[in-house]
């Protein structure tokens, strides 16, 4: 097998479905054969549970989805720094606090314990998620901001994709937490960026009117 730079390989089995997909980055001609494959490249194997979430143009709720059954919501309360999050019929608390460095306490609804924290870069692309003695990086895949992802020591758990109305998420192991705060994350980055934009340009519109 013979792969160039920035490719991707694709193995199906005979019934058409997609077993296997390798991603090459960051290197010229490259041949190995099958038996080498997984050792010597990034493999992203297809994952096998996919949800979708939605979230209507002036709504405050991502819904999410597996198959046609709702299964969880996230709600964002802007003004008090809170979200509040129901998956399964478990509830969640995200609470940020500070002002330049903010950090989330992530609060089980029913004990009202901390269980959980999230700290942000100062680039909004990356941030660390602990959930007890568990350690999870959050970051953006792409430089659209679409694909995002959540991964610990043994590598990707959770991948995320979307714009503002509307997404996917697909994982094997299950963790509702995960799925709330994939999603919570995102948007904690996105109501920053949109903040920014309206500091820059507001003072901008009110002078020229």
């Amino acid at each position: 097998i013979t792969l160039k730079h920035n490719t991707d390989f694709i193995l199906y089995d005979e019934s058409g479905t997609e077993k296997l997909h390798l991603k090459t980055k960051n290197f010229n001609i490259v041949s190995c054969d099958l038996l080498t494959l997984e050792y010597a490249f990034p493999i992203v194997y297809p994952m096998n549970t996919l949800l979708h979430w939605k979230r209507g143009t002036f709504s405050s709720t991502y819904e999410i989805y597996e198959g046609e059954s709702l299964i969880g919501k996230l709600k964002d309360s802007t003004f008090s720094q809170s979200s509040d999050g129901m998956i399964h019929q478990k509830g969640y608390r995200f609470k940020t606090k500070g002002v330049f460095k903010q950090e989330t306490h992530i609060i089980d609804a029913e004990s009202d314990q901390v269980i959980g924290t999230i700290s942000y870069n100062s680039w909004m692309s990356k941030a660390n998620i602990q959930l007890k003695d568990r350690l999870f990086q959050w970051k953006y895949d792409n430089s659209w901001q679409t694909r995002w992802s959540l991964y610990d020591d043994d590598g990707v758990q959770m991948k995320f994709s979307g714009g503002m109305s509307k997404g996917t998420i697909e994982y094997d192991h299950p963790d509702d937490l995960l799925v709330l705060t994939g999603l919570f994350v995102t948007n904690y980055y996105r109501q920053i960026g949109i903040a920014v934009l309206v500091a820059i340009f507001l003072p901008i519109l009110a002078s020229s009117g």
